[in-house]
């Protein structure tokens, strides 16, 4: 689950109150844990809804329809 946060977007477990919001916050733009995340991050800036919701759709898409048991990171090279 993704939740926009002031123009970015940030992961979330927990929905939006309690632990996830405290998460949400700690993730954002200018969170505590910002500056050496964005130094993590291949592209180098948070990934935006648009970006997300693309990979979503081509998965929920035909065009998917022989991918299967893949992991497909949408992270901004976070994982690379």
């Amino acid at each position: 689950m993704t939740k926009a946060l002031s123009g970015k977007v940030a992961w979330v477990t927990g929905g939006s109150r309690g632990i996830g919001a405290a998460i949400a916050t700690w993730l954002s733009a200018d969170g505590p844990f910002a500056a050496s995340l964005m130094g993590r991050l291949a592209v180098g800036r948070y990934g935006n809804v648009d970006e997300v919701a693309s990979m979503v759709s081509y998965l929920a898409s035909p065009d998917a329809a022989y991918v299967t048991g893949a992991s497909l990171n949408v992270d901004g090279g976070f994982t690379a």
